[in-house]
């Protein structure tokens, strides 16, 4: 996902960005994130709300000009926690 980090990189008071890769579906959960970007079409405990489109391929399409055509898939999946979450402690 490429570029997706650099949106969190404004100073935002009322929201936190964080890049971590690789939690378990158990440690997304745990860490009570509101929203997640993911390229999981579905992850237990949210509820998708999006999709982004990118490239996937190109197909051959001899019959029209340009006989070359890109076909597009979900890249990128907004993910929204399926209830409310509670906010994590200062400490933690």
């Amino acid at each position: 996902m490429t570029g997706v980090s650099r949106f969190g990189e404004r100073d935002a008071p009322d929201w936190t960005y964080r890049k971590t890769e690789g939690l378990s579906d158990a440690e997304l959960v745990a860490q009570r994130f509101t929203h997640l970007l993911s390229a999981r079409p579905s992850v237990p405990g949210f509820v998708r709300e999006s999709e982004v489109y990118g490239f996937s391929r190109f197909r051959a399409q001899l019959s029209s000009w340009p006989p070359l055509r890109l076909v597009t898939e979900p890249q990128v999946y907004v993910h929204c926690a399926a209830g409310p979450v509670e906010p994590n402690a200062p400490d933690e």
